[in-house]
């Protein structure tokens, strides 16, 4: 009696490695594209917790504004981008006082939360001159703006970030 292999019994009985090394490279692409999501990811989740300390200090800002409207209808909060600022720790502040005390408080708030940090207020009033009302008839744009460096090699100045809102105190 003769004997027959079944039919596939012959040389192939398990994986060359050939076959091995392609799974492999397969195997690392995938593992580097998961990488690479996790880099963006990160990266997604900073730049959003930046978006929410902008946001807190803008508030706070906003909140500053509402409680001292003496010297926003006499533009004692008007500045340009500022990072520091000579604020003085009265004890009995004045409506102007008050509102560099703020400035310097917020300009801090924001260089602490932020890289870069910087704030602005601009407010434009549309009351008559001499008018001073119990609320501000006009509104307030406050400014807050960071620098985020990216993983291309930019600087903080090439990748600034701002956050912006109008407002009526």
């Amino acid at each position: 009696m003769i004997n027959i292999p079944p039919a596939g019994c012959g040389r192939s009985r398990g994986f060359s490695l050939l076959e091995v090394l392609i799974a492999l490279v397969v195997f690392s692409v995938g593992l580097l594209g998961l990488a690479a999501m996790m880099v963006s990811a990160v990266r997604g989740n900073h730049q959003a917790y930046h978006h929410s300390q902008a946001v807190y200090v803008a508030t706070a800002m906003a909140d500053g504004l509402r409680a001292n409207l003496a010297a926003v209808n006499a533009g004692a909060y008007n500045t340009d981008w500022i990072s520091t600022a000579g604020g003085n720790a009265c004890t009995s502040c004045n409506a102007t006082d008050l509102a560099a005390r703020d400035l310097a408080a917020w300009a801090q708030m924001a260089n602490q939360r932020l890289p870069g940090g910087e704030v602005r207020v601009q407010c434009n009033s549309i009351a008559p001159s001499g008018y001073a009302p119990a609320a501000y008839n006009g509104t307030c744009t406050l400014g807050v703006r960071w620098g985020e460096v990216g993983d291309t090699g930019q600087t903080q100045e090439s990748s600034q970030r701002a956050f912006s809102w109008i407002i009526q105190p």
